[in-house]
């Protein structure tokens, strides 16, 4: 068994076992992730790139909102339906564009992935075509069931389609682009370039949380505020952040300088959301190998 192969087992255990209608990205960064190094890898359903080395100076450290969030809750799944929802109207408006051209759509051009979709061609001729909000039934009625074998439409639930669809599509850009920022950041000696390609790696993660926290609806107002808290420290040395995971709480992952100006800001950071929240964070800061290049040790009780 190789580590994909692991990391989608337990991938499957999350989704039919636990209900957690989750991704493989976690498992399997877990399992095949490296030390000093981004994991990068397409969701479709896991293939994995060369990994994305972090810039000479550079490194991500997490603080823990310690708000609690679970990926089983139904804010994660409702979002992940609505996806799922959007990318079924999209090829049906595909659909029937091709019906008018004389040209019948047979396969799906996305490959069951909103992430596929070309963003200007999205905003030009789909999006204008989703709805704010919809129910349950209505799409029902409208369209059936969508492709996902994770989550099922609730007739009497209503879904925030257009939002979760800007989600999917433009946060594949913005991630596509982010990893270019931090190449362009690792190959370049000049200063003034590098900072350059780190301004908008950072903005880029930003922009991410903005759009996780309004269009995918799964911010919370802690990390909202942690995030806030990392951009006044931003002549310390801090270039971006965002919220990770499944949202609705859990770590802020915050791009920065090695130094211990930013050491000292960090605590700053984390002694001000403690006084403002009555949560106590934690700061995560290092990096290690994945559980497939250390192996694994059975304890006895």
């Amino acid at each position: 068994m190789g580590p994909l192969k692991l990391a989608g087992l337990c991938q499957i255990a999350e989704n039919r076992i636990v209900g957690a209608p989750c991704g493989v990205m976690d498992q399997v960064t877990s399992c095949w992730g490296e030390a000093g190094k981004l994991l990068r890898m397409t969701c479709q359903p896991h293939e994995l790139h060369p990994p994305l080395p972090v810039p000479a100076g550079m490194r991500f450290v997490g603080i823990n909102s310690n708000v609690r969030h679970s990926v089983a809750g139904p804010a994660y799944g409702r979002t992940r339906c609505a996806a799922f929802m959007a990318h079924r109207m999209i090829l049906d408006k595909m659909r029937e564009i091709g019906g008018a051209a004389g040209r019948r759509l047979v396969a799906d051009p996305l490959r069951g992935y909103l992430a596929n979709l070309d963003p200007d061609d999205y905003k030009r001729i789909f999006r204008p075509g989703l709805p704010e909000q919809i129910t349950g039934r209505e799409f029902l009625t409208a369209h059936g069931q969508t492709i996902d074998h994770c989550t099922a439409v609730d007739p009497d639930e209503r879904y925030a389609v257009r939002g979760a669809a800007d989600h999917h599509v433009l946060e594949a850009r913005r991630v596509r682009n982010f990893a270019g920022y931090l190449e362009e950041a690792a190959a370049t000696q000049d200063p003034r370039k590098r900072g350059g390609a780190l301004d908008r790696a950072g903005h880029l993660m930003y922009a991410s949380h903005q759009s996780y926290t309004m269009d995918a609806q799964l911010g919370a107002p802690e990390c909202d505020l942690l995030v806030q808290l990392a951009r006044k420290h931003e002549p310390a040395g801090i270039y971006g952040a965002k919220i990770t995971g499944g949202g609705c709480g859990g770590t802020v992952a915050i791009l920065c300088e090695t130094s211990a100006r930013v050491d000292a800001a960090t605590v700053e950071i984390m002694v001000e959301y403690e006084k403002q929240t009555g949560h106590k964070p934690e700061l995560f800061e290092g990096s290690s190998p994945g559980a497939w290049h250390v192996g694994t040790a059975l304890v006895g009780g």
